[in-house]
């Protein structure tokens, strides 16, 4: 016995785990937990701020190594120069801007000085053949025009902030687009299941009529081709039936797809029975809408970069100066010493002033296409501000109209029911004819399925009512919260 009552349980188990009961904020759950769209944005997400690390790049530490070997040989008829030079230099050092407009440069360098003398200038000379200089210094650079106090640069990490911010703003559009396609598809999925169900009653109903038909036809009380058009509508309902599974399964496959999931064995689709009443929205949001937002983002960065444009046609003038220590010997070791005691010192100070010529135009077209970007940015917002205003008042108009017909629908599907239970029992008594109970039958179906697909249209106009307000992330976002963590 026990032996059999495990058996028992774990069949039921088996059947219960591939069975599966699917609502609308269920599937909104789970596509915001598994969906491999979901794990896109997510990944997207991840990448914010990638421009404002790039436009950042020049404030990094950059170190910076040279060597090089310069030999130099002529042949000449005075004996007193050398026919051989050769010089070896060695630096390296870092340097780094900041975006104070100030750039600073510290630098260690290595000097060595080879001459090979003619015998004659030897006799005469006492020059040492090689000599060493060790050198370190710092140098700094200050931006005083156009560039000053770090005003352009500070204009482009603007520009990469805003570009980060308009990413932002994309991912919270698409994670609303990716909530509206699978709400449609869900109530997509729920039409077919229903058509199917449907299908499958009336290819039963047609059966049985199909059975009572052909036993009165043996006592004469059926009308000529009663019984041929019964079987007729009896195989049409089958042939229905075949291809209704066939486009509920792959509706249902797509709905999964979402999912990211394989179909269970079974799907109880959860659908409210009472349909909730119009939902009244606040006329005047609490903030922006993400729509005009974004419109409002791409304004502001196409007047920067033509701010940044303009900046190119003007000169650029930097302060600079340096300081350095040295030391001077004929051997590396006491240079290096001089270097340690500080006997050389150099002093600079100075200016340096470039200006783009405007010998093209070049940087004239560039101006003039940010300008036209700029107005046309401009023309963009105005439009989104006015399609986001038909959108508010559209929507809640939209939400009244299908509520009533929802409400119409429901009261002609059940009189057309009653219709054809009436016309059904009628026909078996012999006081209609078989087309009247046909033409009644599919009234009664039609009418079953405008009501579902009212009701599905009624329940998506709500959900987009909720993205167009820019609230259908935030409704779900205990759910949101409850999955991230």
């Amino acid at each position: 016995m026990y032996s059999i009552a495990l058996f028992f349980i774990i069949v039921i188990f088996s059947f219960s785990s591939h069975s599966l009961d699917l609502s609308q904020d269920l599937v909104i759950q789970k596509v915001l937990k598994g969906s491999l769209e979901y794990q896109k944005i997510q990944a997207h997400e991840k990448t914010i701020g990638k421009e404002t690390a790039a436009a950042e790049a020049f404030l990094d530490w950059r170190f910076f190594l040279q060597a090089d070997l310069n030999s130099q040989q002529q042949n000449t008829l005075n004996f007193f120069e050398n026919p051989l030079q050769e010089q070896q230099r060695f630096l390296s050092g870092v340097e780094k801007k900041f975006i104070t407009g100030t750039k600073v440069k510290l630098q260690y360098s290595v000097f060595q000085f080879e001459r090979e003398f003619s015998p004659e200038f030897k006799k005469i000379s006492s020059s040492p053949a090689a000599t060493f200089r060790h050198t370190l210094g710092l140098e700094v650079e200050q931006d005083l025009f156009r560039n000053i106090f770090g005003y352009e640069d500070r204009l482009k990490l603007n520009i990469a902030s805003h570009q980060s911010e308009v990413q932002r703003i994309k991912l919270l559009e698409e994670t609303e687009d990716l909530i509206l396609q699978v709400v449609q598809q869900f109530w997509k999925t729920y039409i077919s299941y229903l058509s199917l169900k449907l299908k499958i009653s009336k290819k039963k109903d047609y059966g049985n009529l199909a059975r009572i038909t052909k036993e009165k036809n043996k006592y004469g009380y059926v009308r000529p081709g009663e019984l041929n058009q019964i079987k007729a509508e009896w195989e049409q309902a089958k042939k229905e039936l075949i291809l209704q599974k066939t486009d509920y399964k792959d509706q249902l496959k797509k709905l999964f797809n979402f999912l990211n999931n394989q179909p269970p064995d079974k799907v109880r689709f959860v659908t409210n029975s009472k349909i909730p009443s119009v939902p009244v929205f606040n006329k005047h949001l609490s903030q922006t809408p993400r729509k005009v937002l974004l419109m409002q983002k791409y304004l502001l960065i196409q007047k920067q970069q033509l701010k940044a444009h303009r900046l190119t046609t003007r000169p650029t003038l930097k302060l600079f100066g340096s300081y350095g220590i040295g030391g001077y010997d004929k051997s590396s070791s006491a240079a290096f010493e001089g270097l340690t005691e500080s006997k050389n010192q150099d002093y600079s100070l100075g200016i340096k002033l470039s200006y783009p010529l405007p010998s093209t135009s070049t940087r004239r077209k560039r101006i003039a296409f940010s300008e036209q970007a700029v107005e046309a940015s401009q023309l963009e917002v105005q439009i989104t501000k006015k399609e986001f205003e038909r959108l508010l008042s559209s929507t809640q108009e939209n939400l009244h109209i299908l509520y009533k017909a929802l409400k119409s629908a429901e009261k002609i599907q059940k009189f057309r029911t009653l219709s054809y239970k009436d016309i059904r029992k009628a026909f078996l008594q012999g006081r209609v004819n078989v087309f009247e109970l046909i033409s009644a039958k599919e009234f009664s179906l039609l009418s079953e399925m405008e009501k579902a697909q009212l009701t599905a249209r009624y329940w998506r106009a709500l959900v987009y009512a909720q993205a167009v307000r820019d609230e259908l992330i935030s409704s779900h976002l205990q759910e949101i919260n409850s999955i991230i963590k």
